[in-house]
C-alpha cells in the first residue's frame, strides 16, 4: 500500500456577510460604556468602604461596654455586611442625634461610605441612561438596516419581521411593545448578517473560489464582489401541494404513470417498497417532516397485480397517462370509469404506480416543468392549478431581481397569494405555509488569498481526519453494522441480496437502537447494554467520553493552549482500525491573527458544500466533482451519489453530482441514468484487511456513497442513514463542553497545531448566580457588569446555552458597548436553566472588513488492491 499525502482541492467556496462589522461597530455606544464603567469602579469603591466599615466596627465591638454604642456598631456592622448604604446613613443620623459619640475609625468609615455611595448612579438615573442609549441605538439600527438593505433582503425569510425593521427605519409611529419588539428584531438580523452567524441568503453571500499563491494586500476587501441573489420556491410547501395531488383524480389525469421501478415480484406475491413523508409543520422557522419507509405486498394475480400488469404493458416509449390507464382498466374488466378511477388511486396511494412528475426528486425539486405542461392538458381546475404554479415559478424569478422594499414587499404579498390560492385549490386542510420563496446570494468567483492557503495547506489533515473519526457519534454504528453483516456471513462471504440486508438491519438494530439515549448509559454498563448486543460498539463511545473528558481537564488546568495532536496518540489503534481508499474533509475555517486559523466545524462528504449552490455556480461544482472523482478512480473506488427520499427542502434540491447515483429501493426518482447503479445490483462483504464493510458493483468496483444533501442525516430515511455507514467519517461537533457541574470552569483554547479548534471559554452551571439576577433590567445591567469583571469575561463574546441533554444551542452575540446586546444576553441568562457556555468572539474582524468563512477540502487517497 502507498500512502498519498493529503491535498487540497483546487475549488473551494467563500461564505461573506452583506454587513460590514464596520456598521456594527456604529451601535457602540462608548460614552454611556465609560459611564456605566466608572459607575461600577465607584460601586466597588463604596463595597471597599463597607468593608472597612465592618471591620472597623467588629474591632470596636469586642471591647464596647457601652450598651447603646454597643448596639450601635453592631447594627452598623450588619448594615455593612447587607451592603445597605441607607442604612449606614440612617444609624450615623440616629447616633449623632442621640449624642452617642462613635469611634473616630468607625465613624471615618462610615462617612468615607457616604460619600462614595453619593457618586453611584441611582436605579432613576440608570434607566434614564439605559433609555437614552437604546434610542441612541434604534436610530443607528435603522439607518444600518436601510443602507444595507437588510429590512428587504429579511423580506423573503419573514414579512412581519421586515416590516418591523422597515418601521424602525422610517421613525413610523409605534406602541412600546413594537418598538422593542422591532429593535430586537432588527438587532438580531444586522449582528446576525456581520458576524457570520446568519444562514446562508441573501444576508451571508456563497461564492466560488480557488487556492491561490499570489499574495494579497492585507487591508483589502476580501468580499465577494457584484453579488447577486437566486430566489426558488419553497420546497417544502411545493412538495406538500403536489403529494395532495396523488389523492384527486381531477389533477392528475393527464399525468404519466408508472409501475413502481422497484416492485419485486416474488412467489406469486410482489412486494413494493415505498418511501413517503408526514408533513408536521413548523416550529419557528423550521419546517418539519418525518420520513416513513414500508413495504407493501401485493397478490400479482389480485386486482392491483392486474393494474401493474396492465400500465407495464403500455406500448414502447409511450407512458399511459392516469386517465388513459382507467380507460384502458375500465375496458378490460367491465368497470365503471369512476371506480377505475379509484382503483388507479388506490394503486398510486400504496405504491404499486407512481407518478413520477410529482414526486420531486433533487434535480427537479424548483422547475415547475413539466408538470405545467401535463396539468394544462387536464380538466379545469388542473389548467387552474398549472397557471397558478407557473405563476409562482415566474414571481420567485421575479423577487430576486427587487431590491426596492416596496416593490418587492408587494411581489412576495403577491406570491404568498397565489401560493395560498394554488393550497386551497388542491388541499384546504393543508396548514398555511410561513415562508414562500426561498433566496441564496451568490458573489462573482475569487480568489482565496495567499495565508488562508498557506494556513489550510499546513494543516495537520491526518490529525483532523483522526479527531473526525474518534468524535463522530456513528462510529457506534458502523461498528453495530459491520458485526451484524459479519454475523449473517462470516468469514468474509459475499451478500448479494443488499437491500434485504439494509433493511434488516435497520429493523433489527438501528430502529431499537433510536430508541435509547446512549449518552445518559453509565460507562460501566456500555458493553452490556442490551441494545447494544453486538460488537464492540461500547469501545468507540468509551473511547470518545474518555477523551473529551481528558480534553475538558487538561483545558481547565492550563495556563495557555492545549494542543490536541498529543492526546490522539492513545487512541490511534481504534481510529485507524480502518482503512479507507479515498479520505475528503470539507473544513470551515477563518482567518484569524497571528497566521491561524479557525476551525468551524468540519461537514459533509466529498463534493457536498457545492451541492446546493450548484444551480449558481456550475463551473466550479462541476470542476469540483471532477477532481473529486479523478481521485477517487485513481485510488479505485466510484462515487456514487446516495438517494435520500423525496426531496421536501431546498436544502436537498440540486442538479447532478456524481456521473452515478445509487438508487434505494422505494426512494422516488425522476430518471434514470445508463450509469445509475440500483443497490439490488451491489454486493458488500466485510473485508478483514481493510476493518470495514465494503460496497461492490457488479463489475467489483467498490463504491463509495456520497450523500449530498443539506439536512442533517438524523432527518434522512433509515435506509439512508444505514448506508451513509459505509462512508468514512465526515464530520463530528466540535463543541468541547463537558458537562456542567456545581462549578464555574474555564477553558483554555484547543489547538490543532497552529489551527483553533474551540475557543477560550467559561462555563456556568445551574446555580443561584443566574437565579440572583436583578428584576429591575437596569439593575440587572450592574449585576452583569459586576460579575462579568469578576469572572474576567471578554467584553465582546457568544453566549450559548444547554438543554436538558447538555447540548448547547446556537450562539448570542453580545459587545458590552452595545446594550441591547446586553439587555438580550440578561434575558437569555434568566432562562439558562440549565447552565451556559460563554465563549471568547474570534477571530476579530478588520474596521474595513467583513465577516468570512473559506470552504475548503482536504483529500487523501490511499492506492491499494482489494
Amino acid at each position: 500500500m502507498t500512502t498519498i499525502s493529503w491535498k487540497l482541492l483546487n475549488e473551494a467556496l467563500v461564505r461573506s456577510c452583506s454587513v460590514p462589522y464596520e456598521a456594527l461597530r456604529q451601535l457602540c455606544d462608548a460614552p454611556t460604556d465609560a459611564l456605566l464603567t466608572a459607575d461600577l469602579d465607584q460601586r466597588l469603591r463604596v463595597d471597599a468602604a463597607l468593608d472597612a466599615l465592618g471591620s472597623a466596627a467588629r474591632q470596636d465591638v469586642a471591647g464596647c461596654t457601652h450598651t447603646v454604642l454597643r448596639h450601635t456598631l453592631l447594627d452598623l456592622k450588619r448594615a455593612a455586611h447587607h451592603h445597605d448604604v441607607r442604612k449606614v446613613r440612617a444609624l450615623l443620623a440616629k447616633a449623632t442625634s442621640a449624642g452617642v459619640r462613635l469611634p473616630a475609625g468607625v465613624t471615618t468609615a462610615a462617612d468615607t461610605v457616604i460619600t462614595a455611595a453619593e457618586n453611584v448612579l441611582s436605579s432613576e438615573q440608570l434607566h434614564k441612561v439605559l433609555m437614552s442609549s437604546k434610542k441612541r441605538e434604534r436610530e443607528c439600527l435603522g439607518k444600518i438596516a436601510r443602507d444595507q438593505g437588510v429590512d428587504s433582503a429579511v423580506l423573503a425569510a419573514s414579512v412581519p419581521a421586515a416590516k418591523a425593521i422597515r418601521k424602525l427605519s422610517t421613525d413610523c409611529a409605534m406602541s412600546a411593545k413594537q418598538l422593542a419588539r422591532a429593535h430586537r428584531t432588527a438587532l438580531g438580523y444586522v449582528i446576525r448578517s456581520a458576524t457570520r452567524s446568519v444562514p446562508f441568503s441573501a444576508l451571508c453571500a456563497i461564492a466560488p473560489s480557488q487556492l491561490s499563491h499570489a499574495s494579497l494586500h492585507s487591508d483589502e476587501t476580501l468580499a465577494p464582489t457584484s453579488v447577486h441573489t437566486i430566489a426558488r420556491w419553497n420546497v417544502y410547501a411545493m412538495a406538500q401541494i403536489f403529494s395532495a395531488m396523488k389523492k384527486d383524480f381531477g389533477f392528475i389525469a393527464t399525468l404519466p404513470v408508472l409501475v413502481n421501478p422497484d416492485a419485486l415480484s416474488e412467489h406469486g406475491h410482489c412486494a413494493l417498497p415505498r418511501c413517503s413523508v408526514e408533513y408536521l409543520g413548523h416550529v419557528g422557522d423550521r419546517d418539519l417532516a418525518v420520513y416513513r419507509e414500508e413495504r407493501r405486498v401485493v397478490d400479482s394475480n389480485g386486482l392491483f397485480g392486474k393494474v401493474m400488469a396492465l400500465a407495464a404493458s403500455a406500448p414502447q416509449n409511450h407512458e399511459y397517462t392516469c386517465e388513459q390507464l382507467a380507460a384502458e382498466l375500465s375496458a378490460r374488466t367491465g368497470l365503471s370509469k369512476a371506480q377505475t378511477k379509484c382503483i388507479v388511486l388506490d394503486a398510486i396511494r400504496i405504491s404499486a404506480l407512481v407518478v413520477p412528475t410529482l414526486d420531486l426528486s433533487p434535480s427537479t425539486a424548483v422547475s415547475e416543468q413539466p408538470i405545467v405542461t401535463h396539468l394544462a392538458r387536464g380538466s379545469d381546475k388542473a389548467v387552474s392549478a398549472a397557471r397558478l404554479i407557473a405563476r409562482i415559478a415566474e414571481e420567485c424569478n421575479a423577487v430576486a431581481s427587487i431590491s426596492d422594499f416596496d416593490r418587492r414587499h408587494t411581489q412576495i404579498l403577491d406570491l404568498a397569494h397565489h401560493l395560498d390560492s394554488l393550497r386551497r385549490l388542491v388541499d384546504p386542510s393543508i396548514p398555511m405555509f410561513h415562508t414562500h420563496v426561498y433566496e441564496d446570494g451568490v458573489g462573482k468567483e475569487s480568489t482565496i488569498p495567499s495565508s488562508i492557503a498557506d494556513s489550510c495547506t499546513a494543516l495537520d489533515w491526518e490529525a483532523l481526519s483522526d479527531l473526525v473519526d474518534l468524535l463522530d457519534v456513528r462510529q457506534a454504528e458502523r461498528a453495530l453494522f459491520e458485526e451484524f453483516v459479519s454475523a449473517k456471513f462470516p468469514r468474509g462471504e459475499i451478500c448479494h441480496d443488499v437491500p434485504a440486508l439494509v433493511n434488516s438491519f435497520v429493523a433489527e438494530v438501528l430502529t431499537p437502537l433510536r430508541q435509547i439515549d446512549i449518552e445518559a448509559v453509565d460507562e460501566n454498563d456500555l458493553k452490556s447494554t442490551a441494545s447494544l448486543p453486538l460488537g464492540k460498539a461500547w469501545e468507540w463511545i468509551r473511547a470518545r467520553r474518555r477523551f473529551l473528558a481528558h480534553v475538558a481537564a487538561l483545558r481547565s488546568n492550563a495556563a495557555g493552549p492545549v494542543d490536541i495532536r498529543d492526546l490522539l496518540i492513545d487512541h490511534r489503534p481504534l481510529v485507524q482500525s480502518r482503512r479507507y481508499p479515498l479520505r475528503s474533509l470539507n473544513a470551515y475555517v477563518q482567518q484569524g491573527d497571528k497566521a491561524k486559523i479557525v476551525i468551524n466545524r468540519t461537514l459533509g462528504g466529498p463534493g457536498f458544500p457545492w451541492s446546493r449552490f450548484a444551480h449558481a455556480m456550475p463551473d466550479s461544482a462541476t470542476r469540483a466533482w471532477s477532481e473529486l472523482s479523478d481521485y477517487a478512480s485513481d485510488a479505485g473506488v466510484k462515487l456514487v451519489e446516495l438517494t435520500a427520499g423525496k426531496v421536501v427542502s431546498n436544502l436537498n434540491a440540486h442538479p447532478a453530482t456524481y456521473p452515478t447515483t445509487l438508487l434505494i429501493p422505494g426512494h422516488p426518482r425522476k430518471t434514470t441514468r445508463a450509469s445509475d447503479i440500483r443497490l439490488a445490483d451491489t454486493h458488500l462483504a466485510y473485508c478483514a484487511s481493510s476493518g470495514r464493510l465494503q460496497l461492490f458493483d457488479a463489475h467489483g468496483t467498490e463504491l463509495l456513497p456520497a450523500y449530498m444533501g443539506y439536512i442533517t442525516d438524523r432527518g434522512l430515511p433509515l435506509s439512508t442513514q444505514a448506508l451513509m455507514l459505509l462512508a468514512p467519517p465526515m464530520h463530528c461537533s466540535l463543541d468541547f463542553f463537558p458537562r456542567t457541574n456545581s462549578e464555574i470552569t474555564h477553558q483554555a483554547r484547543l489547538m490543532l497545531g497552529d489551527a483553533v479548534l474551540a475557543r477560550e471559554s467559561w462555563i456556568f452551571p445551574t446555580s443561584t448566580t443566574f437565579m440572583n439576577i436583578p428584576c429591575l433590567l437596569e439593575e440587572a445591567l450592574v449585576w452583569w457588569r459586576s460579575f462579568s469583571r469578576y469572572q474576567g469575561l471578554p467584553e465582546c463574546g457568544v453566549l450559548r446555552t444547554f438543554d436538558a441533554h447538555g447540548v448547547v444551542g446556537k450562539g448570542q452575540f453580545y459587545n458590552s458597548q452595545i446594550m441591547g446586546t446586553i439587555t438580550n444576553l440578561i434575558r437569555a441568562l434568566r432562562n439558562a436553566h440549565y447552565g451556559c457556555v460563554i465563549e471568547e468572539f474570534f477571530p476579530l474582524v478588520g474596521e474595513s472588513g467583513v465577516a468570512q468563512e473559506h470552504i475548503v477540502t482536504g483529500t487523501r487517497s490511499l492506492k491499494e488492491g482489494i
